[in-house]
């Protein structure tokens, strides 16, 4: 059983459950001003004036020390994604022009397909997992940390990343990740896979002729989970897997020689409200038997057998 929470939330009251899931703001971490592929990130010191803590390999580690299984939930968009705009909901959908200046000028995608569009939160979730995960690990070079780069004190002090939070966001139509926008995001977020257009993209840190790459993707360094829904949606999941089996079914990894995952995540997820409305927060509370929560399961599960 678990708990949400947030970073400036008293933590004590969690060991009456045996893991948190931690809203996790992208904005808060990421320093402005300095796009893609230039960007920096502080987590310890945290972000000043941003996070409400001091540190986050510290809070972490508290967690841990309580021997609470972490789950970090990334939401909500880069200063640099939402025009500066705290706390921004929708997609990021977007594109960093490559110029002389590497970079300097953000503008909206015209395509929320284009798979340069998720490229800078694909490299935001790798360095964070390569920060905070327990396997794999980037190259020194490519670590964007504004401080001390990861190191061994701060490895797997997160057990879960989560790949945004009910970006199907029912209540706000603007908000919306639309199903095949989602799929293209995480798909990159896993091992940088973009689809046919972009079968193997790569982070870069820092401008000039040779400036270091790596493997975008948190596929190797912590297990990867799917957003949670604002309800147990299954057609939203269908058309997810839909893209997925269209666009990296078969697909081999060049450098393995081997087939790439078919579904770019570990975990499933979905929330589910038990109300007398069926809607979010609304309505009077009943059992999750009044509220066929076995049957809406029940689906999901034949669906995630078959995929």
């Amino acid at each position: 059983m678990g708990i949400n929470l947030r970073r400036a939330d008293p933590i004590d009251f969690a060991t009456c459950v045996g893991s948190v899931r931690e809203y996790h703001n992208w904005d808060v971490d990421e320093i402005a001003d300095f796009p893609y592929p230039v960007n920096r990130y502080e987590w310890d010191p945290a972000n000043s004036g941003e996070s409400g803590i001091t540190s986050y390999d510290n809070f972490y580690q508290e967690l841990n020390d309580l021997n609470l299984e972490v789950c970090a939930t990334i939401m909500l968009g880069s200063k640099g994604v939402s025009n500066g705009v705290p706390n921004a909901i929708g997609p990021p959908s977007f594109i960093v022009e490559d110029d002389d200046y590497c970079g300097d000028l953000n503008v909206l995608a015209d395509d929320p397909l284009d798979p340069l569009g998720y490229r800078w939160y694909g490299d935001y979730l790798t360095q964070f997992a390569n920060r905070y995960g327990a396997g794999g690990s980037l190259n020194p070079a490519a670590d964007k940390h504004d401080g001390d780069p990861a190191n061994p004190t701060t490895r797997g002090l997160v057990h879960f990343v989560e790949n945004w939070n009910e970006q199907d966001h029912f209540w706000d139509d603007a908000g919306t990740i639309e199903p095949e926008e989602y799929a293209m995001m995480v798909s990159i977020a896993y091992d940088g896979f973009g689809g046919p257009d972009a079968p193997d993209m790569d982070g870069q840190n820092g401008c000039g002729p040779n400036p270091p790459t790596y493997d975008l993707g948190v596929r190797e360094m912590m297990p990867f989970v799917m957003g949670g829904t604002s309800n147990i949606d299954k057609p939203y999941l269908e058309c997810m897997l839909d893209w997925f089996m269209a666009n990296r079914s078969g697909v081999v990894d060049p450098t393995t020689g081997q087939e790439i995952p078919v579904i770019p995540f570990d975990v499933f997820n979905f929330h589910h409200y038990s109300n007398d409305i069926g809607d979010y927060n609304l309505g009077a509370g009943i059992s999750p038997e009044e509220s066929q929560l076995f049957d809406k399961l029940r689906e999901i599960d034949l669906l995630r057998n078959w995929a």
